[in-house]
């Protein structure tokens, strides 16, 4: 998998999020978007993410040579955020095997094992509308990592986690990197996206 940034900024209305970026990602690699708030972190994760369009530019997704159609790179993505909306009337376990109808999991990995990855299994009844921020957030990031895609997509991970969350992001993160892009949105905390290996300063892009 090769993603390629070409020329690309994004626009509301007469202001310019960022412009003229090139950026050129490959299999295995990780980098962390950086900024402070209001910068454009979450645009640009949202741009590579195929929910918004570029401005101006072009975002190219290859595999093997061959482009990705616009209609297809849903199947590659799995994407986090603490803004995210889950469903909750489902209990966890309802909510967990919603999400697998639409996206499998890594090493077809099932309900129960999810559940017990995710570190909730005393939860595993209990409604999301009963739900802490932070086991909320502990959910997001477990299905984002936990399905089976190329690329991963995380928008400040650490948000509203205790230092037990914090831990487990970290474990959960190495068990499951391999194989696979990662992005990580992240307001200069370095603790959140130390495992990075490159990095983009949206303020660059100004």
């Amino acid at each position: 998998m090769i993603i390629t940034l070409e020329d690309i900024g994004k626009r509301y209305n007469d202001h310019w999020i960022f412009r003229n970026m090139n950026v050129a990602l490959t299999e295995n690699s990780s980098c962390a978007i950086l900024g402070s708030n209001g910068s454009g972190k979450s645009t640009l994760l949202k741009l590579l993410a195929g929910y918004v369009s570029p401005s101006e530019g072009a975002i190219v997704y290859s595999d093997q040579s061959e482009a990705i159609p616009s209609e297809k790179l849903f199947q590659h993505i799995s994407f986090s955020a603490p803004y995210m909306s889950l469903i909750d009337q489902f209990s966890l376990e309802e909510m967990v095997s919603y999400h697998v109808q639409f996206k499998g999991f890594i090493n077809g990995m099932k309900t129960g094992e999810a559940i017990e990855a995710l570190g909730l299994i005393e939860a595993r009844g209990k409604y999301l509308k009963q739900f802490s921020t932070g086991m909320l957030q502990r959910l997001k990031l477990g299905l984002a990592v936990l399905t089976d895609s190329s690329i991963l997509l995380l928008d400040e991970p650490i948000a509203n986690l205790d230092k037990n969350g914090i831990d487990w992001y970290f474990q959960i993160i190495e068990q499951y990197k391999q194989g696979r892009m990662l992005f990580i949105c992240s307001n200069h905390r370095e603790e959140e996206y130390a495992m990075c290996q490159d990095s983009i300063e949206i303020e660059n892009y100004k």
